[in-house]
């Protein structure tokens, strides 16, 4: 049972060492992100919804 715990705190600790250091590297990114999701979503947004179905037409039938 010890063993169990011990192994569990140091999985813990070891786990939350990993995202400390990936914190950083995302800290500049995350502005970044923010804004390009806000273009997406706003152009997703302005374009109809019928328009999203448009396939354009292959004569003859393309294999893909």
């Amino acid at each position: 049972m010890k063993t169990l715990f011990l192994v569990t705190i140091l999985g813990t600790m070891a786990l939350h060492a990993q995202v400390d250091s990936l914190e950083g590297l995302w800290q500049g990114y995350d502005g970044e992100w923010g804004h390009v999701s806000r273009q997406l979503v706003a152009l997703a947004q302005a374009i109809p919804a019928e328009t999203f179905a448009w396939r354009p037409a292959c004569v003859p039938p393309a294999r893909s």
